[in-house]
């Protein structure tokens, strides 16, 4: 806990700015539509399970409809997956690993990033994070309780984005492995069987309950298929460069991914890291389109196999040095044990190391990184030339979101992979542009110029046009 203290804070500085990054401005304009009471999946489009939303919707009832309140949120998922992490690991009483894992979370380039971002793969990861925590504390002996807590849980990941679900299996495997020696066989199977049961009872009725809530159709056709549907080019050797390139940048990551592997020596709970890990990265490598943002779903499930790696080596190390010391033998034994140890503290510190370079690289973007002027600016022309009841649109839904004004509910997406794959049309957007009266139309990234006869449609209805060079034009009406 105080080492998280002690780490923690830097996420925190400088939140509130604007950022240009798409999905975060397309999550926060859609979870103010919810806020004003439309329908989600009726008249907002929602690519994301429910709960996503929702979440960032409360955040602005505690903080205002601002940047910052969704930032907080997301930086605090973080914090949470390395206090879960870190009680996953202390309960096994890894106390190196939980050094190391607190680091490679908190220090980590790439995480600090993206947790300063609106995006669902950190929050996802910090409730299954949490669904395993509780799963090993009912594995080292607690009351089902804590086992039916972590199904609970386990919906949220999955209810927060589909990536949840990969920590599934693990889940299972660490409740299972509480009954690996305890009893005859026929009992051991009875119990786990009635574990994994209680587990895939609790979580899938959560998800079934809450999706039914919000509609089953609607929340299978805009969360789950539309995903399904876009997969014509999909590239695993792609997704794989991207991937290994992506985490090879990350002086922490790297260092840490020596230590993966080594968590195969610890049963149960470190088969059940690599597990969690290596669907995640399944899952990635069919993951059409994949971006650096979907990559950090890695770092959580990293940390926690790398911790466990480390602890394993230093138990395995110690445990053929008191061997050795017990019984009479030709001393490789404790040779091997002083090797290991020795391997152990190397490793840790080389992640350590990594880390330093890591929080100057933090430090870096705390100092160095700046918003889009062209979009601060074209924000502030916005709120100068429509009223705050007046809808607008635009291709930029950060944009939107930050000049303060809303946009039709089922136009707050108008990503590419939404209108490529035909779930988005002119004549749909036409509707939507008359429906709400809307002012003003700002064509920004691209993304509506892909959609048939549209610019041609705005040219006839907006008489107004203010050009904002190659970047983008502003189409006005009365």
């Amino acid at each position: 806990m105080l080492l998280v203290l002690v780490l923690a804070p830097p996420a925190y500085r400088n939140l509130g700015q604007y950022s240009d990054f798409y999905d975060g401005g397309v999550y926060l304009e859609s979870a103010r539509m919810l806020a004003a009471g439309y329908a989600p999946y009726r008249a907002v489009f929602i690519s994301q399970p429910p709960a996503w939303l929702k979440l960032i919707q409360w955040s602005f009832a505690l903080f205002g409809q601002n940047m910052r309140a969704g930032q907080l949120f997301t930086v605090s998922t973080l914090v949470l997956t390395a206090l879960a992490v870190a009680f996953i690991l202390l309960d096994r009483d890894f106390w190196l690993g939980a050094v190391l894992a607190c680091v490679t979370l908190l220090m980590s380039p790439l995480a600090f990033f993206w947790a300063r971002e609106i995006t669902g793969e950190l929050p996802s990861a910090a409730f299954a994070a949490v669904s395993l925590a509780l799963a090993g504390r009912y594995a080292s002996g607690g009351k089902r309780l804590w086992l039916a807590a972590g199904a609970l849980a386990l919906a949220g990941a999955m209810m927060v984005k589909l990536f949840g679900v990969y920590a599934l299996p693990s889940v299972l495997l660490i409740a299972a492995g509480r009954w690996g020696s305890a009893g005859q066989l026929r009992q051991r199977i009875g119990y786990a069987a009635a574990d994994i049961l209680l587990v895939l009872g609790i979580t899938f009725a959560t998800v079934l309950a809450m999706a039914s809530a919000y509609g089953g159709r609607d929340v299978w056709t805009q969360a789950v298929a539309f995903h399904l549907g876009s997969r014509a080019d999909l590239s695993p050797a792609r997704n794989w460069g991207l991937i290994v390139a992506t985490l090879a940048r990350d002086p922490v990551l790297s260092s840490a991914l020596p230590l993966v592997l080594c968590a195969a020596l610890e049963p149960w709970i470190g088969w059940a890291a690599l597990g969690w890990l290596t669907l995640t990265l399944i899952g990635l490598l069919l993951q059409h389109p994949l971006f650096t943002h979907h990559v950090v779903a890695l770092i959580p499930p990293l940390a926690l196999a790398a911790g466990i790696g480390v602890g394993a080596l230093w138990k395995l190390g110690r445990r053929l040095q008191v061997r050795e010391a017990s019984v009479r033998s030709n001393d490789y034994g404790w040779a091997m044990g002083i090797a290991l140890c020795s391997a152990s503290i190397i490793l840790f510190a080389a992640v350590c190391r990594g880390g330093l370079a890591g929080r100057t690289d933090q430090q870096w973007i705390l100092a160095y990184w700046r918003p889009p002027a062209a979009d601060l600016d074209v924000a502030a022309e916005l709120a100068r030339l429509t009223g705050k009841a007046d809808f607008i649109l635009t291709d930029a839904p950060g944009i939107a979101f930050w000049s303060g004004r809303e946009v039709p509910p089922w136009l707050a997406d108008t990503s590419l992979k939404r209108i490529d794959n035909h779930y988005l049309a002119t004549a749909e957007v036409k509707s939507e542009v008359e429906r709400y009266q809307v002012k003003a139309v700002l064509l920004w990234t691209g993304r509506l110029d892909r959609l048939p006869g549209l610019t041609a449609w705005l040219e006839q209805t907006f008489p107004t046009r203010r050009r904002y060079g190659a970047q983008g034009v502003l189409y006005l009406r009365p």
